[in-house]
């Protein structure tokens, strides 16, 4: 319900955009995901090789971050480590 929100609000209340306007629009926001898909992916192949990669031509910068959780149930305490990417796109 909520990805219709929006479209629903445009039929209710129109936009007098012209096409350019509209068009420009949407090349905009098109970009927009798309960076935000090579962001994920950089990020995701980073993780994968467990840092031993190239962030655009050179060592990535990253920093190890350790934390805990705790299972609900249990009340057990588990320790994780991640690496968090502080290069490229981040």
């Amino acid at each position: 319900a909520v990805y219709t929100l929006h479209s629903r609000f445009l039929v209710q209340y129109p936009s007098n955009l012209s096409l350019i306007s509209a068009a420009a629009l949407f090349c905009v926001s098109l970009t927009g995901v798309l960076l935000n898909y090579l962001a994920d992916r950089e990020r995701d192949v980073f993780r994968a090789t467990n840092g031993k990669t190239n962030v655009w031509g050179a060592k990535p910068k990253f920093i190890v971050a350790t934390y805990e959780i705790v299972d609900r149930t249990t009340g057990l305490k588990t320790t994780k480590t991640s690496l968090l990417l502080a290069s490229g796109f981040w």
